[in-house]
């Protein structure tokens, strides 16, 4: 789900007649695009004609049929974050924006890391035990450790971007934008948000 900083710097890029397309948009279409693409079914409740179920390596839209594509924490739970960022840039017609979040983590404990929702575990910390995972705490965001799988998240599908660079260099290795900005934000915030102009 997109953090409202995330949606009000999208929102401060684009213009007010571009039309965009959010990538993994669950069932939060429309705050940061009209259109949206999610891999799992939307329940009926948060369905509209702007929606299609599908994957980011195959977005079902023309070359440059919109005016943006935007993502927010979707890369770093794809096995194939390169690809999917070359199909991105491929149906957008003036930028790709990425917000991925950064962790801070001892590297040395990466292997078996699972991405899941910090906040349900903030708020059940019962759970913690229950799954026998080790944590790390970093301004109310939690990661566990140790575990193999969890909540649908495989470990060794999981990419971690630490710092802006991860993400701009990524952009980077497309070889499809003409101008790429990496944006920091505050360490509460923990996030990155990658541009990328065509």
């Amino acid at each position: 789900m997109p953090s409202e900083r995330c949606i009000m710097r999208l929102h401060e890029l684009i213009r007010h007649d571009w039309i965009g397309l959010d990538v993994g948009c669950g069932p939060h279409i429309g705050k940061m695009a009209e259109y949206g693409i999610d891999p799992a079914p939307v329940p009926e409740r948060y369905r509209t004609d702007k929606f299609k179920q599908a994957s980011v390596y195959e977005i079902p839209y023309p070359d440059n049929y919109f005016d943006y594509v935007c993502s927010a924490h979707l890369i770093e739970h794809l096995e194939r974050p390169l690809e999917a960022v070359i199909e991105m840039a491929r149906v957008a017609k003036r930028m790709v924006f990425a917000n991925i979040p950064r962790y801070t983590l001892d590297p040395k404990k990466l292997t078996g890391c699972v991405s899941l929702d910090y906040y349900y575990l903030a708020e059940h910390p019962e759970k913690i035990q229950e799954l026998g995972l080790e944590l790390y705490l970093d301004k109310n965001r939690v990661m566990p450790v140790g575990a193999t799988e969890f909540w649908g998240y495989e470990a060794n599908h999981c990419q971690w971007f630490p710092n802006p660079k991860d993400g701009y260099d990524l952009f980077k290795q497309t070889g499809c934008f003409r101008n790429i900005i990496a944006e920091v934000t505050p360490h509460n915030c923990g996030e990155s948000d990658i541009i990328g102009y065509l």
